[in-house]
C-alpha cells in the first residue's frame, strides 16, 4: 500500500512539474526560477502584444498624449507568487505634434493574479531617457 502511494505521489509531482514548464512556455517566456527575470521569447504572442497595447493606452489616458502602439522590440518577464511583472520595450507612433515619429519606449507592467487579472502600468518612458 505504501509503495502504491509513493508511486502515485511521484507521478503527480512529475505531472505538476510538466504543467508548470509548459505554462511558462505558452506565455512566451523561457522556463525559469520564480523571481528571476528572463527574456520574453515570443514577442508575437497575442497576450504580450496586448500588454504593450495596454501600456500605450494607459499612458495616453494618464498624460493626454496621443501615442499609437506599433510593435514590441524586446522584453523581460518576472513571475512571482500572485503577480507577473513585465519590462517591455515597444515602438509607438507619436501623433501629438505636426510630425509623426516612431519612437521606442520602456514600459513596466504588472499583472496581478486575480479574477479577472488586474493590470497596472508601473512606469512608461522613452528609451533615450
Amino acid at each position: 500500500m505504501a509503495w502504491g502511494q509513493y508511486c502515485l505521489f511521484l507521478l503527480m509531482s512529475a505531472a505538476l512539474l510538466l504543467i508548470g514548464v509548459s505554462a511558462g512556455r505558452t506565455m512566451g517566456a523561457e522556463p525559469h526560477i520564480h523571481g528571476g527575470w528572463t527574456p520574453i521569447r515570443n514577442l508575437s504572442d497575442p497576450y504580450v502584444i496586448g500588454l504593450g497595447e495596454f501600456a500605450v493606452a494607459e499612458y495616453d489616458k494618464q498624460t493626454k498624449e496621443t501615442l499609437v502602439f506599433h510593435n514590441l522590440v524586446s522584453g523581460m518577464i518576472q513571475e512571482l507568487i500572485g503577480a507577473t511583472n513585465y519590462q517591455i520595450v515597444l515602438a509607438a507612433e507619436n501623433r501629438s505634434g505636426c510630425l509623426r515619429r516612431l519612437d521606442d519606449y520602456r514600459a513596466a507592467v504588472s499583472v496581478l493574479v486575480t479574477l479577472p487579472p488586474y493590470q497596472s502600468l508601473d512606469s512608461f518612458k522613452p528609451t533615450d531617457v
